[in-house]
């Protein structure tokens, strides 16, 4: 194998895209512009990839390689600088969080100590979701994709330098390019099969790593041609900022989208090889430089820093408290670079391991333990306030209400025509349908507990169907990931429900100020009334409920702030009633 030079000596541009990687990334957390900020993990994971294949082949062909060096070396990278901002976190967590909070908190202690924490919030989280900023921890999920990779990776070359032909660099890098190709194209399936999955998961975002894999293996020199230089790390900035800007969370990620910043990462850094461009003595000025330097611990506090501000809020951030909070996690990085990370990082000239492997295991085991204390103490809700106790135990109950009418069409729609749908009411005889159903989106199913005690009171039956961003429109075509699969079919599927069970009252219920931003007034419109014409053929009462206005906070964490900090506010804020008749125009 050859390992060129330029892979050996110290890369100040790189430390500088380190440091638009980790600025976007922290801008797009705290609201400050960047929509697509979140491609800057994907650079991250573009130059991890050319910096650790590098060092093993240099060792590799130097006949130096040795897997305790190298896990020892990622150790004092990683493990110090996340032990401390994790304990931290659960140390505010402890005075900050409501225990289903901080119970969750716990959990992700837990599987960040044992290196799965993508694996956690893969079947916990949507990156995009509207719960993030109740989770400190979400972000080290890139951190356990990184580490996972760090553990196989290394493996694999070593296993392939045993084969002579694989020494060889076009070999390597044959094999490499089969890998990255086999985890593109599962990437692209899994956007649009298994969105979280994909999002999360090694398989899935191995060929960003190996993006970087490929260009170390395959030696390519920098360019000779100032032009050509010039031009190629242009277009690489350009591909990492552009998507930065354009890109929302609308966008099917990763996938595809995310070839433009992986592509533009390894631009950069192969255009700069032997040479700096213009944009590489940009991106290696001291200030960039240094951003770059204290990334890894920048990245680390930024998240936590953001979620306990928002978590307590009763009214949308400031742009200055915004700035604030990146000041504050700036302080914080620059901290633990100067006390933690970069001591730990210097090694001592004996090679001893066992100190330093012991030393990761007691880390490990110190955050797995707290970590299962909050997860098995549910929280420990008696630090809570008698008074926020008491809150807590009601919305808790609330929840329990609402879990009990989660349709199973949230799944699988097609599972109506087996009529497995929520039934409500306690005095519909044996034998006979129901004499209403709801249909509609989160909020109808939010509704649900409402509609069942009214029909109780009533002496009448229904039926609830609900499924989540998804309004109960014929000819709606689904905008949002979270949506049914099928919105045609769960329509047509809940209109034969009505019609076979000859129900005369159907109520439509849903966010609709929502879709009227998701489509044009025009076309929602045009929706509703295809929708109430085809249920009035059928000889169905159509009762279309309005959305009523929208409080900007969220009103039970208010009133819990209240009890947890013996505070008070005078009014919670909400939507103008002009803002609010304006935005139901179609109803």
């Amino acid at each position: 194998m050859h390992t060129p030079a330029s892979t050996i000596t110290y890369r100040p541009d790189i430390d500088g895209l380190r440091a638009i990687a980790v600025m976007i990334v922290v801008l797009f957390h705290a609201g400050l512009g960047f929509p697509g900020g979140f491609v800057g993990v994907d650079v991250f994971f573009v130059i991890s990839g050319y910096l650790i294949t590098s060092l093993i082949l240099r060792d590799v062909n130097a006949g130096t390689f040795s897997l305790a060096d190298f896990w020892e070396r990622r150790i004092r990278r990683i493990l110090p600088a996340v032990t401390v901002c994790v304990l931290l976190t659960l140390a505010a967590g402890w005075l900050l969080l409501l225990p289903s909070d901080l119970l969750a908190l716990g959990e992700s202690a837990v599987a960040q100590s044992l290196m799965v924490s993508n694996v956690y919030f893969w079947r916990t989280t949507n990156y995009f979701g509207g719960d993030i900023f109740e989770k400190p921890l979400l972000h080290t999920w890139s951190l356990s994709v990184e580490e996972q990779f760090y553990l196989f990776f290394p493996v694999l070359l070593i296993l392939t330098c045993r084969f002579r032909l694989l020494r060889q660099r076009i070999p390597l890098v044959v094999l490499l390019g089969l890998l990255f190709s086999l985890s593109l194209v599962l990437s692209i399936w899994g956007v649009k099969n298994q969105p979280y999955a994909t999002f999360y998961l090694l398989p899935t975002r191995a060929w960003e790593l190996l993006t970087g894999s490929l260009l170390a293996a395959s030696s390519m020199a920098g360019l000779t041609s100032s032009w050509k230089r010039e031009t190629l790390a242009w277009l690489g900035l350009a591909g990492i900022l552009a998507p930065a800007f354009i890109y929302d969370e609308q966008v099917p990620f990763p996938g595809l989208a995310a070839l433009p910043p992986c592509l533009g990462a390894a631009a950069i850094i192969w255009a700069n090889a032997s040479q700096m461009s213009l944009a590489a003595s940009l991106l290696s000025a001291a200030p960039v430089r240094f951003i770059g330097l204290i990334s890894y611990s920048l990245y680390l506090y930024h998240w936590p820093v953001i979620v306990f501000t928002n978590y307590w809020k009763t009214t949308e951030l400031s742009t200055a408290t915004r700035l604030a909070m990146v000041l504050v996690s700036l302080v914080l990085a620059t901290l633990s670079w100067r006390l933690i990370e970069a001591p730990f990082r210097r090694r001592s000239k004996g090679k001893r391991h066992l100190p330093v492997f012991a030393t990761a295991v007691t880390a490990l085991l110190i955050m797995l333990s707290i970590g299962c204390f909050l997860s098995l103490s549910q929280g420990y809700p008696n630090r809570l306030p008698p008074t926020a106790l008491e809150l807590v135990k009601s919305l808790e109950g609330e929840y329990q209400k609402r879990a009990l009418f989660k349709c199973p069409l949230n799944t699988a729609p097609e599972e109506i025509a087996a009529d497995r749908v929520h039934l409500i009411g306690s005095n519909r005889p044996i034998g006979t349908g129901p004499q209403f159903v709801v249909l509609g989106d989160s909020h109808a199913h939010l509704a649900a507990p409402l509609f069942e005690r009214v029909a109780n009171e009533y002496n009448v039956s229904g039926a609830v169907i609900t499924h989540a961003a998804t309004p109960p429109l014929q000819g709606w075509k689904n905008r949002d990931p979270h949506g049914a699969k099928d919105p045609s079919l769960l329509f047509s599927n809940s209109f034969e429900y009505v019609k076979r069970n000859n129900v005369k009252n159907v109520i439509l219920m849903a966010t609709w100020a929502k879709y009227c931003e998701e489509s044009s007034y025009a076309e929602l419109t045009k929706l509703l009334k295809d929708t109430i014409s085809t249920f009035g053929a059928n000889g169905t009462n159509v009762h279309l409920l309005m959305s009523p206005p929208i409080y900007r906070v969220n009103v039970p964490r208010v009133r819990l702030k209240q009890a947890f900090f013996d505070s008070s506010l005078d009014s919670f804020p909400y939507q103008s009633p002009q803002e609010h008749k304006s935005r139901q125009r179609a109803i």
